[in-house]
């Protein structure tokens, strides 16, 4: 009776697996992926701000991507120009002022955020 049982268990599995393999669904299993997007990697930017890339490299990224500037990654929590702001460096700043970076727009940003150092700073390239 048990084998009975057993081998009705193997046959119903087994047609499983082959009904699923032919069919046009897919069965995904993950274990702990997170869904999170790394700022770092989708733009490389801020990977080049957080790694303190020297200028030259951070600048030819610039060129090859000014596109780069624009966009603000989920999980990050301002655009490149407030962020080399609020870390104070003001080679990034002139490199991303000089190809296009919207000054403006991160005044704003750093304004809503109550970082006055940083707005300051960011006056400072916008009298020059």
């Amino acid at each position: 009776m048990t084998i009975r049982i057993l081998a009705a268990i193997i046959a119903l599995e087994t047609a499983v697996l082959i009904g699923l393999t032919l069919s046009r669904y897919q069965i995904v299993i993950s274990h702990g992926v997170s869904s999170n997007v790394n700022p770092l990697i989708a733009n490389p930017l801020y990977g080049a701000l957080e790694y303190e890339s020297p200028d030259a490299k951070f600048e030819s990224l610039v060129k090859q991507h000014p596109d780069w500037m624009l966009f603000i990654p989920p999980g990050a929590s301002n655009s490149i120009l407030s962020l080399c702001a609020e870390s104070k460096r003001t080679n990034y700043i002139r490199i991303l002022i000089a190809n296009g970076a919207n000054l403006k727009q991160a005044i704003i940003q750093e304004e809503a955020n109550h970082n006055e150092e940083a707005v300051r700073l960011l006056q400072k390239f916008s009298q020059n």
